[in-house]
Formats: structure tokens, C-alpha cells, sequence
């Protein structure tokens, strides 16, 4: 009698906890697609948008020169108006590879959480401080500046378009992949929490790669401080708004270069 009992009533079996955020190769797999889309959009909207600009200046028979004349004379131009269709195909594709994983919704996975007032000046406190030390160490060691971010500026057309480009657009793309979808995959994998931070930020750093070895490693420094205060306060907001913060003062300094 008490064998069939058991038999007819066995114990529950627990099942294992379900992972519901892709693992470290998954994130890893789906962050280069996005990455590989958003360059190829980046370039494709520009080479498209110059070409239609030299048959408005030249009429259809252009040349090479009229290309290449078409792109230097509004490289600011072409630079935003590409970062905002480009983050719009990569956010979008991130969104559905989280989606996909039918697990965390995009706010838990992403962690959009709300922070309060208080979080969000200390994380605005903290990338100044950063700003102000990153200035020091350049006139410390006599760091020459590049012209490039200003040759992009003078050539904006509507300045206005470049800065929502660079300070909305950029950082709502960049830091939903790299502190959003790759920073959890990776943290919950084996690579753990520090491990996460760093491959974040040098994955960070490499979508910078045009940028001098100075500002390459300032770039890496601003990174881990990111991973830090998103592990810290738990939201992706606070690196938004760092990392926007950061954007609005850099393209701000060239603002007033140029008009000085």
C-alpha cells in the first residue's frame, strides 16, 4: 500500500530556473549583426544622400570628383542625418532579438528602470568630474586636437540636425546594445560582472575606432564607468544621460572653438 502510494504521488520535481536573456556566444552573435546593419546603413544612407546631392548641383553627368566634392562639402549633413536612420534599423533590430527571446520584456532586459533626481545628478556630477580630469591629463601631456569632429560641424548645413544626431540619437542607440543587450548577456554568462564591463567597454571603444589613441582611451576609461553605474543604480537611464551629457559638452567646446 505505501509502495503504490508513492508510486501514484511521486514528489514534485523543481524545474530548473529558465534563462530568459540570451547567453554570452548569443549576445555576442546577435550584437555583431546589429554592429554589421548599423555600419552598413551608416554608409549606404551616406553614399545614397551624396549622390543625390551632386545630381542637384551637376545634373546626371557626374563625376567621381562631384562625388567625393558632394561629400566633403556636407559631410556634417550626411554624418547626422546617417546616425539617425542608422539607430533607428539598430535599435530595432535589438528590440527584436529581445523579442525573439520570448524571456525578460524589453524594460527588465534592457533595465529601463526609472531613476530618481538624486541618481541622475550624481551620474551628471560624475561625467563632469571625468570631463574635467580627461582636459587636465590632455594639456598634461600636451594632447594635439584633431579637426575631424570640426570639419563635421562646419559642414553640418543645420547644426541643429547634427546635435540631435550626436547627443539623442547616438547614445539612445549605443548604450541599449552595449550597456543594455550585451552588458546582461554577458554578466549573467560565466565572463560574470567585471568580465562584462570590460568586453563592453573595449566593444565601445572599437565603434570609435576613428577617433586618435588618446581619445580611443579616454573613450575605454568613460566605458567602465558606464558598466559601473549601470550595475550600480540598475537603470540604463543613467548611462543615457551620462553619455548624452558627454556629447552635449564635446559638441558644445567645438561650438564655441568655432565661434571664437
Amino acid at each position: 500500500m505505501t509502495d503504490d502510494f508513492i508510486e501514484l504521488n511521486p514528489e514534485p520535481v523543481t524545474p530548473p530556473p529558465v534563462n530568459r536573456f540570451w547567453g554570452f556566444w548569443a549576445s555576442a552573435g546577435f550584437g555583431a549583426v546589429v554592429v554589421i546593419v548599423y555600419l552598413v546603413v551608416i554608409v549606404f544612407v551616406m553614399v545614397v544622400a551624396a549622390v543625390a546631392m551632386a545630381l542637384a548641383r551637376y545634373g546626371t553627368a557626374i563625376t567621381l570628383d562631384d562625388f567625393t566634392g558632394s561629400i566633403n562639402s556636407n559631410l556634417g549633413l550626411l554624418v547626422a542625418v546617417s546616425v539617425i536612420v542608422s539607430a533607428f534599423a539598430g535599435t530595432g533590430l535589438i528590440l527584436a532579438f529581445i523579442k525573439v527571446r520570448r524571456g525578460a520584456g524589453i524594460i527588465e532586459y534592457l533595465g529601463l528602470k526609472k531613476i530618481s533626481w538624486k541618481a541622475a545628478l550624481v551620474a551628471i556630477a560624475i561625467t563632469a568630474a571625468f570631463l574635467i580630469l580627461e582636459a587636465l591629463f590632455s594639456v598634461y601631456l600636451q594632447v594635439g586636437e584633431t579637426n575631424t569632429m570640426t570639419d563635421i560641424y562646419n559642414t553640418a548645413v543645420w547644426p541643429a540636425l547634427l546635435w540631435i544626431a550626436i547627443v539623442v540619437f547616438a547614445p539612445f542607440f549605443e548604450e541599449p546594445l552595449i550597456r543594455g543587450f550585451l552588458f546582461e548577456g554577458f554578466r549573467r554568462s560565466r565572463l560574470g560582472l567585471i568580465g562584462a564591463i570590460f568586453l563592453t567597454s573595449i566593444i565601445w571603444t572599437c565603434l570609435h575606432i576613428g577617433y586618435s589613441v588618446y581619445s580611443l582611451g579616454a573613450i575605454f576609461c568613460f566605458g567602465l564607468i558606464l558598466g559601473a553605474v549601470r550595475y550600480k543604480t540598475g537603470s540604463l537611464w543613467s548611462t543615457v544621460l551620462m553619455h548624452a551629457f558627454n556629447n552635449a559638452v564635446a559638441m558644445a567646446l567645438i561650438a564655441l572653438d568655432i565661434g571664437g
